[in-house]
């Protein structure tokens, strides 16, 4: 539980640290969340976030379809 909770806390603090300097940048900034652990993130997080599954995968596509 321990690692698990370190982990957790690591990822949530790089998310919103991320999150305060691309808002210092832009006026509108979403946080997307993937991955089997998302549902857990987003339950911690207070931001304007959006679940896509297999994120990764969706970006691999649209940077092969570019590609073409």
């Amino acid at each position: 539980d321990a690692i698990h909770s370190g982990m957790l806390r690591a990822t949530l603090g790089a998310v919103r640290h991320q999150f305060g300097l691309l808002l210092a940048q832009h006026s509108e900034v979403r946080c997307l969340l993937g991955g089997g652990e998302a549902e857990v993130v987003a339950e911690h997080l207070d931001l304007p976030l959006e679940r896509v599954d297999n994120l990764v995968l969706q970006g691999l596509q649209i940077i092969g379809e570019n590609k073409a």
